[in-house]
Parts: structure tokens; C-alpha cells; sequence
């Protein structure tokens, strides 16, 4: 008996059917990959801190264990990745990346990040009126209220984003710039495997200190 399967994606879900050679269904499941899962996202190409030295995001993989600026060195959990293509990119401005300016937080290059991802800045940085030393603070609104320190990448034709698990949510030394690691909430946990994220849906996700803008 041979048999066939079919894969239908867009940005608003996925489906796999698979058939038999007499074209009966035996067995169809639909996934979720909406905008909204595009969240708390490193581009390809970023660097992080492990224990070994600096790793391209692309390469860490789960069991690595990653620097984190406040908790030393903690294990990666889940490492998820999803490309989107510039079909994608040119109709939905959402999940165009952000790209950092070379150099505006100190000494590192140019970095890409989901508009959703969030930097620790301290409040000097940027000028702003902010009510703590510091804070997180997503690409998307350093473009739009720090245009100096970031714009969105619009000429982008195509963009693989990568996240990285971990046991709670921490600051991650990314490119030369702090970034957070993946928050896991309620949007996060949409866009993981069950198996993954069963393990965590009984706790709440971690609220963090520093205040957000």
C-alpha cells in the first residue's frame, strides 16, 4: 500500500494530510504558526556566550549551556527557528527585523532582532525620561522612539529568527548587547511543541524587576 502526505502552510496556520493510494484520508492535523509566535526572536547570524566561548544562535542547540548576566551559566532547554520568506516580509511589517546600530550601546556590531525582543538598556542611553536605572525595551519602539539606535530592516528579503529556552527567563549576552532570552508566556507557549511546553504550563511565567517599556 503506498501512501501520500501533504503539507499546507501559510502565515496563519499549517496542515498535514496524509492519504492512501485510493485517496482516502487517514489522518489530517492543523497547526498554529500565526504572527503573534513571532515573539522574543535572535536573528541567524547573532552571536551568544556559552561556556565554550561565542556561538552563532543557529548552532546552540538543546543541552548547551549559555552565559547569562545575572545566573552564570544556565542550560538551553528548546532551541526553535523559523524562516520567513519575502513573500511574508513584504505583506506583513510585523516581522520585519530590527536592525541595532553598529556601536550605539558600546563596542559591537549591527544586530537583528524581532520587533517583539526586548534590550536591557540603562535609562542614560537613550536619552529618555524612564523611572528605573534600568530596563527592557523592544526593538520595535527603540526604531520608532531611538531611531539613532535602530530602524526596522526594511530592505530585508528574507530573515531566520531563532529562540532560545531556558529554565527562567534571563539576560543573554547577545552580539555585545544584552537581550533577553525567550519569555515563557502564554504567546510563547502557543508556538511550542506540546512536549515541550507541558513541563510549564503549570507555572506562571517569571515577572522580572527591572520595568518595561
Amino acid at each position: 500500500m503506498e501512501y501520500y502526505a501533504g503539507l499546507d502552510v501559510s502565515l496563519w496556520s499549517c496542515a498535514i494530510c496524509v492519504v492512501d493510494g485510493k485517496g482516502t484520508v487517514l489522518h489530517e492535523r492543523g497547526l498554529p504558526c500565526g504572527i503573534e509566535e513571532i515573539a522574543d526572536c535572535l536573528a541567524e547570524g547573532t552571536s551568544i556566550q556559552t561556556n565554550s566561548g561565542a556561538a552563532p544562535v543557529q548552532d546552540i542547540r538543546s543541552g548547551d549551556f549559555v552565559q547569562t548576566k545575572d545566573n552564570g551559566l544556565k542550560e538551553v532547554l528548546w532551541v526553535g527557528k523559523r524562516h520567513i520568506h519575502r513573500a511574508e516580509l513584504l505583506r506583513f511589517h510585523q516581522l520585519r527585523p530590527v536592525l541595532i546600530r553598529p556601536g550605539f550601546f558600546g563596542d559591537h556590531g549591527p544586530l537583528l532582532l524581532s520587533q517583539q525582543h526586548r534590550v536591557l538598556v540603562a535609562s542614560d542611553q537613550l536619552g529618555l525620561s524612564l523611572s528605573c536605572r534600568e530596563a527592557f525595551i523592544k526593538a520595535k519602539h527603540l526604531a520608532e522612539y531611538v531611531p539613532k539606535a535602530a530602524r526596522v530592516a526594511n530592505g530585508k528579503t528574507h530573515v531566520s529568527y531563532c529562540h532560545i529556552l531556558l529554565e527562567s527567563h534571563e539576560v543573554l549576552f547577545s552580539g555585545g548587547i544584552d537581550s533577553e532570552s525567550m519569555l515563557r508566556g502564554a504567546m510563547a507557549l502557543k508556538g511550542m511543541p506540546r512536549r515541550v511546553h507541558q513541563p510549564f504550563q503549570s507555572r506562571s511565567a517569571l515577572c522580572f524587576s527591572s520595568c518595561h517599556f
